[in-house]
């Protein structure tokens, strides 16, 4: 009896140190992730945030200059389903510098007709659409990259340096 409870007790600290990456597996998220929550320490899934590529990216500006708008197909090239991640923006004036940033969530830049809270299956792709009002005119550029936030509120990026 004590050998099976310490075959227990370690099947559970496994699964406790291995609990992000299980996250990713419904069943998991499911039923273990239920109870984790109930704890009052909810599991943030360790996504695959090197899965998302952009495929194409341009940026028109409209309205005598003040609005600036993003087109971006952004595309999961993972082997397994991705939720839509966060959008990362920095403005950028000539000489490269950042003069300004913004995190989007899905709900910001996706059509109306996508819901936010579903996976994008590996080899899809989908359009975002970034408007940013009031650019300024020192503004000459735009970097963008993809994020999720981690379970402490701390954004976990594709470039782990991006400004």
């Amino acid at each position: 009896a004590g050998l099976v409870l310490l075959v227990i007790v370690l099947a559970i600290q496994a699964m406790h140190q291995s609990r992000e990456s299980l996250a990713t597996i419904p069943a998991f998220s499911n039923t273990v992730g239920q109870v984790y929550r109930a704890l009052g320490q909810p599991v943030q899934p360790a996504w695959n945030i090197t899965g998302w590529r952009f495929e194409a990216t341009k940026g028109n500006v409209e309205g005598d200059d003040e609005e600036l708008t993003i087109y971006s197909r952004l595309g999961n090239n993972s082997d397994g389903p991705l939720p839509y991640p966060l959008i990362s923006i920095s403005l950028t004036d000539r000489f490269e510098e950042t003069i300004g940033s913004r995190v989007l969530e899905p709900a910001e830049y996706l059509p109306t007709d996508l819901d936010p809270r579903k996976l994008v299956p590996p080899g899809n792709t989908f359009n975002a659409v970034i408007t940013i009002k009031s650019a300024t005119e020192s503004a000459t550029g735009f970097k963008l990259n993809v994020c999720y936030r981690l379970s402490d509120g701390q954004l976990r990026c594709a470039i782990d340096d991006f400004k």
